[in-house]
């Protein structure tokens, strides 16, 4: 019916019978609603501070251009695909950046040397889109 943290209305009976004594829901008093609005602020406050540090790490992302080398078989074509990991590996190497693999969202493989488009989720509604060069390593 709701989160941890969420004020909901449920009947007395399913309160009483399931949601209390099994320790998921308490009665709201006025002191218990006065603790889960300073909660509901703290998080909305927090949330609003992760986004601006997202949008900050957004603007560096996609001012610059990452290079990768990579070994290739011939002319174009790379011995293994470049994957989310690599990715990952480079922007905390350039920036000094720690993000999880998850993030990176990589369209299709990077089988081929060339520029690609690597979305990059940092937030709820913040994504950055880095250009990603990949050249034959020599």
């Amino acid at each position: 019916m709701g989160r941890r943290g969420d004020i909901v209305s449920v009947k007395n009976g399913y309160f009483s019978n399931y949601l209390l004594p099994k320790g998921l829901a308490e009665s709201a008093t006025r002191g218990r609603l006065k603790v889960a609005q300073v909660r509901l602020d703290s998080r909305v406050k927090k949330f609003a501070e992760m986004k601006s540090k997202a949008q900050d790490i957004k603007e560096s992302l996609n001012v610059k251009e990452f290079v990768i080398k990579a070994k290739t078989t011939g002319k174009e074509t790379l011995y293994a695909a470049i994957h989310e990991s690599d990715v990952v590996e480079l922007i905390k190497k350039e920036l000094k950046l720690e993000l999880d693999p998850s993030s990176i969202k990589i369209a299709e493989p990077i089988k081929k040397v060339g520029v690609y488009d690597v979305l990059v989720h940092l937030a709820e509604s913040v994504e950055a889109t880095i250009k990603l060069k990949v050249e034959a390593d020599e």
